[in-house]
């Protein structure tokens, strides 16, 4: 939400209102369960900057942690996409861990345009190999970065191949099945993370959200649709 500046949507209750500031998470991320956005007001972004990237391979998961926390702060950092082994190896860049780094400025290995137009289409080349090769359960937990090690090493020792985006703290650990889903998603709470970091919750994953969140979706439904006419099972029941 912090690219809208506001919001115009019809609750439950049939009201039209119009929402900014830190109301709007009320709906925003909500999925449909407190309102309907009929209109929104984004803000606009300054013109695409020139870009820089770096590709990193690291021989440890520790010495790739290492270099994502000095990243994390460097203010010229985009992006830090991130492949694992098993994904690194499906790109034929060797069995190691590899970063993907994209910079504002000229810090960047990578200057070429063609070239960087390469290194990007890597991302897009691995969701294709992923589902040739039947990982198509694709998943978004967020994680907190102190955290990361951890959920990676269990990825490793499961044989699960992983991707991701560590600005944003969301890996995308690839299955062929769901039978360890429950586990991952226990794994996820105990590290303090969110079960879903980018798609949403829906049905499938309501009964792993944290009873804070329980709670607090309740209560907003309650507000804005005590009638439960919206999206009814998504989020809650």
């Amino acid at each position: 939400e912090k690219w809208v500046e506001e919001i115009e949507v019809v609750d439950g209750n049939g009201n039209k209102i119009i929402v900014s500031g830190q109301d709007m998470k009320n709906f925003i991320g909500m999925e449909g369960s407190t309102g309907i956005i009929y209109s929104a007001k984004l803000k606009l972004l300054s013109e695409p900057m020139e870009k820089t990237i770096s590709l990193y391979k690291f021989n440890t998961l520790n010495a790739m942690m290492d270099k994502i926390m000095i990243l994390d702060k460097v203010s010229n950092v985009l992006s830090i996409d991130f492949f694992d082994e098993l994904c690194s190896s499906f790109l034929n860049l060797g069995q190691s861990f590899h970063l993907l780094v994209e910079y504002s400025n000229d810090s960047g290995a990578i200057k070429d345009a063609d070239e960087i137009a390469k290194m990007d289409e890597l991302k897009e080349k691995l969701q294709h190999i992923l589902v040739n090769k039947k990982y198509i359960y694709k998943e978004d937990p967020k994680i907190p970065l102190e955290n990361t090690a951890k959920f990676v090493y269990w990825l490793q020792k499961n044989g699960v191949p992983c991707f991701g985006h560590f600005k944003l703290r969301v890996l995308h650990p690839c299955f062929r099945d769901a039978s360890r889903l429950p586990e991952m998603y226990q794994l996820v709470d105990n590290l303090k993370g969110e079960v879903a970091g980018q798609y949403g919750i829906g049905i499938k994953r309501k009964r792993f959200m944290s009873l804070e969140k329980k709670t607090k979706y309740k209560s907003l439904k309650n507000i804005y649709d005590p009638a439960k006419l919206l999206n009814r099972g998504v989020l809650i029941d």
